[in-house]
């Protein structure tokens, strides 16, 4: 937002993987304060991981031993926590999956150094929040992409008379195919043409 500010305004912005996560939760933080002034008239999101929710406070995750995990929100009770089923929360799950990954990768030579702790933000999950960017988005998805539910959900947060979706047969990267660079230069075109016409 200091780079908005500095250098801004900009019509659009575009992000790729967690940086489309990044730029949907700036957008969503600045139109929770004022839903009438969006930082940027329009969005492209390539390979989209769910935005985090920044009002959240962290989840604290603990790691005990290769094999267990356990979870505390810092936004609820102390009683509420003794029965929060993070495995159930939609906020969690996709922070959960790619903790997973991340734990496999963790060094279990030493045990002596666990237990593990990492604080991180809830992401927003449609099953909970409703729509919360009102702009033009363009969601470019592969079907082969790790995240391609993260993807799919995150549109559902979107208003679906101003968004795009373009998938291709490919993985966590931007599209290969002629057909579908083709159709992401037109959404693109398309989310421009909504910003000269629009009263953001």
């Amino acid at each position: 937002m200091d780079v908005v500010q500095e250098d801004g305004p900009f019509d659009a912005i575009l992000g790729f993987s967690n940086g489309a996560a990044l730029a949907a939760t700036t957008i969503a933080a600045a139109m929770e304060k004022d839903p009438s002034d969006p930082p940027f008239k329009a969005a492209i999101f390539i390979c989209p991981t769910m935005p985090f929710r920044l009002d959240s406070g962290p989840l604290r995750v603990t790691v005990t031993d290769p094999d267990t995990i356990t979870a505390i929100r810092h936004d609820l009770d102390e009683e509420a926590n003794k029965t929060y089923n993070w495995l159930s929360d939609p906020e969690t799950a996709g922070i959960m999956d790619e903790f997973e990954k991340k734990k496999k990768r963790l060094d279990y030579s030493d045990l002596s150094k666990l237990p593990q702790t990492v604080e991180l933000l809830l992401r927003y999950h449609p099953d909970v929040q409703t729509r919360m960017l009102h702009i033009p988005t363009v969601h470019v998805i592969g079907d082969q992409d790790e995240y391609n539910e993260q993807g799919h959900k995150f549109t559902q947060l979107c208003d679906p008379k101003l968004r795009k979706i373009i998938t291709h047969g490919g993985g966590h990267h931007s599209p290969k195919e002629k057909g579908a660079n083709l159709k992401t230069c037109q959404a693109m075109e398309w989310a421009c043409d909504r910003i000269m016409f629009s009263s953001y």
